[in-house]
């Protein structure tokens, strides 16, 4: 284990580094744990993408923050690397056994860093295409996490089939934050090494929330001016958050 301060955030709270292996062995995954309450149950806050979190959106001062707000129970938090860009569009494209990994192992392995760590209603954050990976992960774990944060998930990716998941699994229970850019318009684009969007980023995120909220879950859909970018991410980061837990 290293324990290490970011130092570039400016702030005081701590990452543990691990590394998890899940139970099938198929992925073993750096992880960044910072603990909550000791002596108080908790929920745990996962952050798929978790390098960019950390380094490019800048979520640990922002997480201090709403540390300090009494509308919010305290919590603890895993970042989880993605690793690298081909297991990234190869993890969080709806892979099931991935998110067996994500809902079943890292929860665990969580819990026995941390007792306190309540059994369910857990947050589950992503941006593009683990924004996607954290709404798959949510309605097909329920008794996991309640609440999923999707800052401009890629729901362009295989629309149609995604929203047939989403009606097999319906009603869907659970706070869902749906984040996009109105600058994100871009259809017919390859994203390279595998992955080819068909239609656009904005018009993928409509879809699946208004999908979402047709079948039962509570959706907050917000449309911020910018595109696929870290600076607006991390403008709605606290707002997001504040909302699904207040």
């Amino acid at each position: 284990m290293q324990r290490c301060q970011s130092d570039q955030t400016g702030t005081k709270l701590e990452l543990d580094e691990h590394t998890v292996q899940s139970s099938c062995g198929g992925y073993t995954r750096k992880v960044w744990l910072i603990k909550g309450p000791q002596e108080e149950e908790h929920p745990l806050c996962v952050f798929l993408d978790g390098e960019f979190y950390i380094e490019r959106v800048g979520a640990l001062p922002i997480l201090e923050r709403l540390q300090q707000s009494p509308k919010l129970p305290s919590m603890s938090y895993l970042f989880v690397s993605y690793e690298d860009a081909a297991a990234r569009q190869k993890d969080l494209i709806c892979n099931p056994q991935y998110s067996k990994f994500i809902a079943e192992d890292l929860v665990h392995w969580a819990k026995q860093q941390i007792p306190t760590l309540r059994d369910r209603k857990h947050v589950l954050c992503g941006v593009s295409l683990s924004g996607l990976m954290s709404g798959y992960t949510t309605i097909h774990y329920p008794e996991v996490f309640s609440f999923s944060l999707c800052q401009s998930g890629s729901f362009w990716w295989k629309h149609e089939w995604f929203a047939e998941q989403v009606r097999s699994v319906s009603p869907i229970r659970g706070r869902f934050w749906f984040g996009v850019g109105d600058k994100e318009t871009e259809e017919q684009v390859s994203h390279p090494p595998t992955l080819y969007q068909e239609i656009s980023q904005i018009s993928g995120v409509q879809k699946a929330a208004q999908l979402f909220s047709k079948l039962g879950a509570e959706v907050h859909y917000h449309l911020y001016s910018g595109g696929h970018e870290a600076e607006p991410w991390r403008e709605e980061l606290a707002e997001a958050v504040e909302w699904l837990l207040s």
